[in-house]
């Protein structure tokens, strides 16, 4: 199910030099739902093996056993009839073998994150006229929604006359542990109890 349109290129540019950090996607359909849509603009930037994990998440959160990480992720996201919210997946890829596949999603993995963990995330907002109830299975079509995705664009994907939206809604981060060994104390403490009561396990 194909949700989102295309974006000119006059429309994200126009949208880059004046320095926003979102970009309205227009002609949402009168079908489909949140996890549909960022699902499909997921799937541009992430491996088939990040892809099954992600719709796996997806899919686990639909069910009543995974109702409280779904309430803890809804108080922090959304208020009213507003939603702002970030969703991907992490990566930790460690040598297991000398010899990886080439071409295979491992062996791409552990090229482009040298053994350090990988973030691929999207970051969201989206408007609902009469309210939300789940930021991530709100249901288009039952009331009006403007839905605005982030802008990370590359120099490849400017030189496209049209572009989807993504892979511009990608942001892709790695956690260098050489460097986060120096500060991660320090993360640590101003993290406090947070740490812990923000994170519920998704069981898939």
């Amino acid at each position: 199910m194909q949700i989102v349109r295309k974006i000119s290129q006059s429309d994200l540019m126009s949208a880059i030099k004046k320095k926003k950090r979102m970009v309205e996607l227009g002609d949402l359909s009168d079908e489909g739902s949140v996890d549909q849509l960022v699902q499909q603009l997921a799937s541009a930037y992430l491996t088939g093996g990040e892809m099954a994990l992600f719709a796996g998440m997806m899919d686990s959160l639909k069910n009543p056993k995974n109702k409280s990480p779904l309430q803890l992720f809804d108080s922090i996201a959304k208020n009213s009839s507003n939603a702002t919210f970030q969703v991907g997946v992490a990566s930790s890829v460690f040598p297991v073998s000398s010899r990886l596949p080439l071409g295979s999603d491992v062996y791409d993995m552990y090229r482009a994150s040298g053994g350090n963990a990988m973030f691929k995330i999207g970051t969201y907002q989206y408007h609902a006229s009469h309210g939300i109830d789940s930021v991530l299975f709100h249901t288009f079509g039952t009331q009006h929604t403007t839905f605005f995705a982030g802008i990370v664009p590359s120099p490849f994907a400017l030189q496209k006359k049209t572009l989807t939206y993504p892979p511009l809604g990608n942001q892709t981060m790695k956690l260098d542990n050489e460097l986060y060994s120096q500060v991660r104390n320090t993360v640590m403490q101003k993290l406090g109890h947070s740490a812990t009561e923000l994170v519920k396990a998704i069981e898939i």
